[in-house]
């Protein structure tokens, strides 16, 4: 598939359709699944725990409602205890208080009589005594039983839910460990079938293109999409890989979220001295590199700094940036760890006063070249440190997704 799309002969070249159906796009599509499959198997874990926790909070309340409850009625019933003694005391104080009276004024038998109630009385009066006590003591007994009951009760809800958490837990690392298995055997698989890939192309052999024909492309397709992480200032090429597949635009397959990047193009000879531009593109979303160009609906997505000295978005044209012709180097600079995110044009090292800020979060950067007669094309893509950008007078900046007015 490689060797057919390095063929002079455009019409050798694979289709769109043959390279997406091609085992290298199923293998990416397959990976995407196996990570959507993965990040769903977390969700649902996580979404298990969270109605666990919840289900165990809704119990806890109501075990504590209930032992709330059963408080408040043992304390109903202790003060109705506490009400029927001191009734009962009341009612002895009557009785030896109309005791003493009838001593006064009843005769000696009648004495006799009376001490005998009295006795009586005493002998009620202590019985009450003995039952208050009674009493007393089984309250007492209910609720220490009571509060062992539920001492032991939580002690063995305790156990239950460190139980429950540590089969979870088990299960979870279990299914953390498959998924990581699963994930290992697929980039191992992806490894040996990117090594057999180099190997058939290092084995079959170089396509030579005819010196007669005055169109030739030498915009490589390397192996390598990784940048070197290298200081700033420095120009240091190294091997990555383009898409040219619609109409001489170009783009760098590496999908920046983070860091600093340069991407820098110098044509050394180019039949045609106009329509050459460079800029980035929203890799946000799941298009076709050459759909953001095809399609005037996705306008909003690019940014472009063209030759005649302007920078594009929306169909909308600002000025003021230095013009540029073949031969030089044009370069741009993403900083995606400023706040907020910044594209910044050069020309031959020297920063541009029109910049962008706002920019996805995601981007990739694309040049176009109008003639297809191109040579000596040469590409850097640095990854930096630090970024090249210091502001220079007059400075500009022009949001991304707005309406941009000179």
């Amino acid at each position: 598939m490689l060797v057919n799309m390095l063929n002079p002969d455009p019409d050798q070249r694979p289709k769109v359709k043959e390279l997406l159906e091609s085992d290298l796009m199923k293998l990416i599509e397959k990976i995407e699944n196996e990570k959507e499959n993965k990040n769903k198997i977390q969700e649902l874990v996580k979404e298990k725990q969270i109605v666990i926790r919840e289900r165990d909070k809704v119990t806890f309340e109501r075990d504590q409602a209930l032992n709330e409850k059963q408080i408040e009625m043992n304390e109903k019933e202790r003060i109705q205890t506490e009400i029927s003694i001191e009734r009962k005391e009341k009612e002895i104080i009557v009785a030896e208080r109309d005791i003493a009276l009838n001593e006064k004024q009843v005769s000696v038998s009648e004495k006799v009589q009376y001490q005998q109630r009295a006795e009586c009385a005493e002998t009620l009066v202590h019985r009450l005594q003995e039952d208050i006590i009674r009493l007393e003591n089984e309250v007492n007994r209910e609720k220490e039983e009571k509060i062992k009951a539920l001492t032991e009760r939580d002690r063995e809800k305790t156990d239950k839910e460190k139980e429950r958490d540590e089969k979870l837990k088990e299960k979870t690392r279990a299914d953390l460990a498959f998924v990581e298995v699963l994930r290992l055997s697929i980039e191992n698989n992806q490894l040996k079938q990117q090594l057999e890939r180099i190997e058939q192309i290092q084995a079959s052999p170089k396509v030579q293109l005819n010196p007669n024909k005055t169109s030739t492309q030498k915009i490589l397709v390397m192996p390598s999409s990784k940048p070197k992480q290298i200081s700033p200032g420095t120009t240091q090429t190294y091997e990555f890989s383009v898409e040219n597949d619609f109409n001489n635009f170009l783009a760098v397959n590496t999908t920046m979220n983070e860091g600093i990047y340069y991407f820098e193009i110098c044509v050394d000879n180019h039949v045609s001295t106009y329509n050459f531009a460079v800029g980035i593109f929203d890799a946000s979303d799941i298009l076709q590199f050459n759909e953001y160009f095809k399609n005037d609906e996705n306008k909003d997505k690019i940014v472009s700094y063209t030759n005649a000295g302007f920078i594009d978005h929306f169909n909308h044209k600002i000025y003021g940036n230095q013009s540029f012709r073949i031969g030089q180097r044009v370069g741009a600079e993403v900083n995606l760890d400023s706040n907020p995110r910044q594209l910044t044009f050069f020309v031959d090292g020297q920063e541009q006063k029109n910049c962008v800020i706002n920019i996805p979060r995601r981007v990739r950067f694309w040049a176009y070249l109008q003639e297809n007669d191109t040579s000596d094309t040469r590409i850097t893509f640095e990854k930096h440190t630090s970024s090249l950008a210091h502001g220079v007078e007059g400075q500009k900046t022009w949001k991304w997704g707005k309406q941009w007015k000179q």
